[in-house]
């Protein structure tokens, strides 16, 4: 009889969690269920969403109570879940559920370039910028305090199965946080793999610029925070810089529409907006221009050339600081748009040490096979 895992998710379902996910590879091995929690967890984020998913998916289920929670898993034995859940008490409650009924718990652990471990700031001006929506990093000063107390409330939790996606992650804070633990890669890597093997070159030259969609993503909503930027002064300035760009090398740029955007026609300037196509854009790609984002790691993995982008709109943020640390871990200057002429030269350099040392730390896992994350993880789910 084939054992069961459950993915936990309270936050919108795409697509490309479906692929990246790797429930199609999984589902030949296990029967697969995805339940999103969203409402016992975030009732603000759910009530403002219109959909949790982009289209029906076999085996996905809302979760609306604990009634209903409770009465599924009293109807089929579930082996293992697979925790992608936020912070909050609701998530603990839920997981504390699942360990009664003797449910394994996977979680993934991962670290991002761009989030500080310490940010150089005074507590002062650490609460001050809690009070300007601008300048605020998930959420108001009350909702990071009660993140606080939740993850102390729950220090010595562990979860049955930690699988690291990196060697920044693979510390002794997080093996603390788990019984067992594998050394694993980032979802990216997967896709990686799969171009790869299926080389296909495109005969046109392009830039790629990797969308955030930070004037609108849908995750303000989740994590309680604001957009670092005014939508019409941001395209504004990103616009003027494209039409430099593109005449300065006579090399068009292309838009890597961000999953969880809907973009209206014509908003970068006529530009060719094109979705859930990153990972192929950049590998045929002349370069990527972005802010910061983790689909740097395909640049990084392809080896494609890197422009980070900030303006004097963007340095007023707290988008800024994270550009700002990303663009250091690969050695590599911020062009500010406001300031950019036609004159300027655009630095083409890598500095393969440094994307080498960046992909170790937050990509893959030193010494880990060239396989996909799923068949590692489904090798060490059959001696569990």
């Amino acid at each position: 009889m084939r054992k069961t895992i459950v993915f936990l998710t309270d936050n919108i379902f795409l697509k490309k969690d479906f692929e990246r996910f790797g429930i199609n590879f999984l589902s030949k091995k296990f029967d697969v269920q995805i339940f999103n929690l969203s409402k016992l967890t975030n009732p603000f984020f759910f009530k403002n969403l219109k959909k949790l998913s982009d289209k029906k998916y076999k085996n996905f289920n809302i979760i609306e109570s604990y009634e209903k929670f409770e009465k599924i898993l009293s109807q089929k034995k579930y082996n293992f879940a697979y925790d992608f859940m936020g912070i909050s008490e609701d998530t603990w409650k839920i997981r504390n559920i699942l360990r009664n009924k003797n449910i394994l718990l996977i979680k993934n652990f991962s670290a991002d370039a761009s989030i500080p471990k310490q940010i150089n700031k005074t507590l002062i001006k650490r609460i001050m910028d809690n009070f300007y929506p601008r300048k605020r990093l998930g959420g108001g000063i009350f909702r990071k305090f009660k993140n606080r107390l939740t993850l102390f409330n729950h220090k010595n939790f562990k979860w049955d199965l930690g699988v690291f996606f990196g060697d920044e992650s693979f510390n002794e804070t997080n093996k603390r946080k788990c019984k067992k633990y594998i050394k694993s890669h980032t979802f990216d890597f997967d896709k990686y793999i799969k171009l790869f093997r299926n080389k296909s070159k495109i005969n046109k030259e392009y830039f790629v610029f990797i969308d955030n969609n930070i004037a609108r993503h849908p995750d303000y909503k989740y994590h309680g925070t604001k957009p670092p930027v005014n939508e019409k002064k941001y395209l504004n300035d990103l616009i003027s810089f494209f039409n430099l760009i593109e005449k300065k090398t006579n090399i068009k740029i292309i838009i890597a529409a961000n999953p969880k955007s809907k973009h209206k026609k014509g908003i970068f300037g006529g530009r060719e907006i094109l979705y859930n196509k990153t990972a192929e854009l950049i590998q045929n790609s002349n370069g990527v221009f972005l802010h910061n984002s983790t689909a740097v790691n395909f640049a990084i993995l392809f080896k494609k050339p890197l422009f980070f982008l900030t303006s004097d709109h963007i340095k007023e943020s707290w988008l800024h600081e994270g550009i700002n640390l990303m663009a250091k871990s690969l050695n590599k200057k911020i062009i500010n748009i406001n300031l950019f002429e036609r004159d300027d030269k655009i630095n083409f350099s890598i500095d393969y040490k440094a994307y080498q040392k960046f992909k170790t730390r937050y990509i893959k896992c030193l010494k880990t096979k060239n396989i996909f994350s799923w068949e590692i993880l489904n090798k060490n789910l059959k001696v569990i």
